[in-house]
């Protein structure tokens, strides 16, 4: 007999928090459970829905107001377990979430999804959180095992190292035809970068490498490399603006190309299909896990990622790289050779088997059950 788990999570698929809570929910009804997400309110214009349509989601707390309209939702759902999606951009005030969970029903699971170094000194930290957690049957669950040992370094001992998922065997658009739609050119190997800009994920310094590969004559000459992302507030602005203005001063726009802008599902696929290796670059960061590098590896990309917790998990299907030299030295491998593209998209798809939605919620599923036992 399934279980009925209640998901406090976000509020659309957009964002991050919000595509793990359907894509896990979407697992777990699958493997026979019920399912019911209790989303953030925001305005009006916030997506609200279901990739296959199967998860009730119902508007019913926020960030400010003790959560009220949350717990006259809680206690009609009659879920067997409350599953709380953690995350600094949801859950900002510590003494409210500590209030807050002291009113919601046992048992509880708490996923956090990033996880700060409890050696650092830094705005976010959870030495709150055992205090949080004492009194109650309370499990966490982490993404990585350094995520894990921070945890238990902040005094936090019921913690489940649950990888993020993978919808395996996602199918890009055929090469020739994905380039036609993007209005890139049919030749030519070609490299990206996609998703949200930010300083953060440092796509100043993939910029710089790719410019001083071109100018010593490293990359083959009909070499190009696309950055396509929506920027993520002014800072994102500017910086796009300053390279846009360099690349056109250096007549490289042809061969390093900035397209702003949201990158959908739709043409996502596109941009799998056109590209022969994408390059996920991050500074240093809490410990976490990309849902976007999860998305590489269901396409079965071959990925060269910066070496840094968010990224972690392409040390075992990736090339990876710490420096500046480094990632010219992988942006140039990566050019010039096909077989390392394939062995590196090979290992990709493997990883996102390992990785898939029907395993990451079994392990949910246990985790569930421990809550539950005496």
């Amino acid at each position: 007999m399934g279980l009925s788990v209640a998901v406090v999570s976000s509020y659309r698929q957009e964002c991050g928090i919000g595509t793990y809570t359907d894509a896990l929910g979407q697992a777990l009804v699958g493997r026979g459970h019920r399912v019911v997400v209790l989303a953030m309110q925001l305005d009006a214009r916030a997506r609200y829905f279901s990739r296959g349509g199967v998860l009730p989601y119902v508007r019913c707390w926020r960030r400010e107001g003790w959560y009220a309209d949350l717990e006259k939702h809680v206690s009609s759902t009659a879920s067997q377990v409350f599953h709380v999606e953690h995350e600094y951009g949801l859950h900002s005030d510590p003494a409210a979430f500590m209030i807050w969970l002291e009113r919601l029903p046992r048992p509880i699971v708490i996923t956090l999804h990033t996880v700060p170094d409890p050696c650092l000194e830094q705005e976010r930290d959870l030495r709150w959180l055992p205090t949080a957690l004492s009194g109650n049957r309370a499990r966490c669950i982490v993404h990585q095992q350094a995520g894990a040992d921070a945890l238990r370094a902040y005094g936090c001992r019921q913690v489940t190292i649950i990888p993020h998922g993978s919808d395996p065997g996602l199918t890009p658009t055929p090469r020739h035809e994905a380039r036609r739609r993007l209005g890139l050119p049919h030749d030519g190997v070609l490299g990206a970068t996609l998703g949200f800009w930010t300083p953060g994920k440092r796509n100043a310094d993939t910029m710089v490498a790719l410019m001083r590969l071109i100018s010593r004559r490293a990359l083959p000459d009909d070499f190009r490399f696309v950055f396509a992302g929506q920027p993520m507030g002014g800072d994102a602005d500017a910086e796009i603006r300053h390279w846009c203005a360099r690349l056109e001063q250096l007549k490289l726009a042809d061969r390093i190309i900035v397209r702003p802008g949201y990158v959908d599902d739709a043409v996502m696929c596109d941009y799998f299909g056109a590209a022969d290796f994408i390059v996920a670059n991050s500074g240093p960061t809490m410990f976490s896990i990309s849902g976007r590098g999860h998305l590489c590896m269901g396409y079965g990309a071959a990925v060269l990622a910066a070496d840094v917790p968010l990224l972690s998990e392409f040390r075992e299907c990736g090339l990876v790289f710490g420096s500046g030299a480094q990632l010219e030295d992988g942006l140039r491998r990566l050019a010039h050779d096909v077989d390392l593209r394939q062995r590196l998209s090979a290992q990709s798809r493997a990883y996102a088997e390992q990785t898939s939605w029907a395993r990451v919620a079994e392990m949910h599923e246990q985790v569930y059950e421990e809550a539950l036992s005496p």
